[in-house]
């Protein structure tokens, strides 16, 4: 169920691409979202058949081809490549942000207290042998 699920999201951000995106760049993402689409097919194949031959037919299509598009989509170029507008860098201030925050909790795990049915739980489940 994850991989439907996740293909959906993921055409949702293409759709949500798709609206804010120029026109010249519009092209791409409809490769992209087909070649979603056509990965989600054969992924619902494989979960409503598990065990068929069409199930696995689909899923053994449906990936080698979205793969093929998005590789498609990767290379293509507006048509008025020339002509379109130089890309503003990156700022650094998110990625900062999201390296300061998982430092934060890295650090704050790693001397932070474990209670004493975490330890016990712990040292149950590596005793060995198992559940001797």
């Amino acid at each position: 169920m994850a991989y439907p699920v996740g293909d959906l999201l993921l055409l949702g951000v293409v759709a949500g691409g798709f609206t804010t995106a120029s026109r010249a760049r519009k092209s791409v993402l409809v490769v992209v979202g087909l070649a979603q689409l056509i990965n989600f097919s054969g992924d619902i194949y494989a979960l409503v058949q598990p065990g068929s031959t069409i199930g696995n037919l689909a899923n053994a299509l449906a990936w080698p081809i979205s793969i093929l598009m998005f590789s498609a989509a990767a290379w293509m170029q507006p048509a008025n490549a020339r002509s379109t507008s130089k890309v503003r860098a990156g700022g650094f201030v998110l990625p900062c942000v999201g390296a300061v925050a998982s430092l934060a909790i890295l650090v704050c795990a790693s001397v932070g207290t474990v209670g004493k049915d975490a330890v016990g739980l712990r040292q149950r489940h590596s005793s060995w042998p198992p559940y001797g």
